[in-house]
C-alpha cells in the first residue's frame, strides 16, 4: 500500500470517529463546556490508523482543568502531524502497531510544557519521538482554576491493511539477550525503574524495531536511551519470515 493509499484510509478514519461521537445523539457540547458521559460507539468499528479513547481523558488537572471537548478538540486537529510519524517506520516493519497513553502537562498559556507517552507497546523509537515533538506543539485552551493542567489521553495505533501478528515473545524468550546486554539495563536505567521495552524481532533475531514508554516524565529519556541501545540486540533465535514481539518491563 503506498502512502498516499494509507492517508486515505487515516482520514477515512478520523472522519468516522468524528461523526460518531458528534452523532450519538442529543446536542453537541458547546465550547468549553465538559460533556456528559455518551454511549461508546458501535463495536463493529473499522479498521483505522487512529482510535482514542474519549474515556481515558483526564480533565482535573494539578491546579487547573481543561474541559473534555476542548481537550478532543486540540488532539484531533494534531492527528494529520501524528500520522506522519509513521510513515517511515512502516516501510520499515509493517507490523509495527500499539496503543500508548499522551500525557501532557498545560502551562497558563496554553501551551504543552511536558509530554511523555505512557503504558504503550508500539515499539518504534523513531515515530514516538516524533509523536512527542509534534505533541509538544500543540495550543490548548488556558487550564480554568490554575496555572497548570495534566491531561492523558489514550490512543491506539492500527497498520491500515491487514497483516499476521507478530509472534508474542514474552520475557522468556528476551532473557538471554538481557543478560547479554546488562550493561545497557545499568547505563540506561541507572537502577531505577519504570520502563516499558517493546522490540520487535527480524530475521536472523536481530531487532529491527524497538521502542520505549515510561511511568513518569523523568524516565523518558532512560526509555529513549533504552529503545536505542536495543535496535543493536540480536536474539539466539531465529523468528523466521513473520517478525515476533516482545514487551518487557523495566
Amino acid at each position: 500500500m503506498t502512502i498516499s493509499q494509507k492517508k486515505s484510509v487515516f482520514a477515512v478514519a478520523v472522519m468516522w470517529m468524528l461523526s460518531s461521537m458528534c452523532g450519538c445523539g442529543g446536542s453537541n457540547p458547546e465550547k468549553g463546556t465538559t460533556p456528559t458521559e455518551e454511549t461508546s460507539a458501535s463495536e463493529n468499528r473499522p479498521t483505522g490508523v487512529v482510535e482514542e479513547n474519549p474515556a481515558s481523558v483526564q480533565m482535573e488537572g494539578l491546579l487547573g482543568t481543561i474541559s473534555q471537548y476542548d481537550v478532543e478538540r486540540v488532539v484531533k486537529r494534531g492527528y494529520e502531524k501524528m500520522f506522519q510519524c509513521f510513515q517511515d517506520p512502516w516501510d520499515l516493519l509493517e507490523e509495527i502497531e500499539g496503543s500508548f497513553e499522551l500525557v501532557m502537562e498545560v502551562g497558563a498559556d496554553g501551551s504543552v510544557s511536558q509530554v511523555y507517552l505512557r503504558d504503550g507497546d508500539l515499539g518504534s523509537r523513531q515515530a514516538e519521538a516524533c509523536i512527542v515533538n509534534k505533541v509538544a506543539g500543540f495550543m490548548f485552551p488556558a487550564p480554568e482554576g490554575g496555572d497548570t493542567a495534566m491531561i492523558s489521553y489514550a490512543m491506539e495505533i492500527e497498520e491500515p491493511y491487514d497483516h499476521p501478528e507478530p509472534h508474542n515473545w514474552g520475557g522468556g524468550k528476551s532473557r538471554e539477550v538481557l543478560v547479554e546486554h546488562m550493561d545497557d539495563l545499568e547505563t540506561c536505567l541507572k537502577g531505577e525503574t519504570g520502563v516499558r521495552l517493546t522490540v520487535y524481532i527480524g530475521r536472523g533475531g536481530k531487532v529491527v524495531s524497538a521502542g520505549a514508554t515510561s511511568s513518569s516524565y523523568e524516565m523518558y529519556e532512560a526509555g529513549l536511551c533504552l529503545a536505542k541501545a536495543a535496535e543493536a540486540w540480536i536474539y539466539s533465535e531465529d523468528p523466521g519470515e513473520r517478525p515476533a514481539k516482545a514487551v518487557l518491563e523495566f
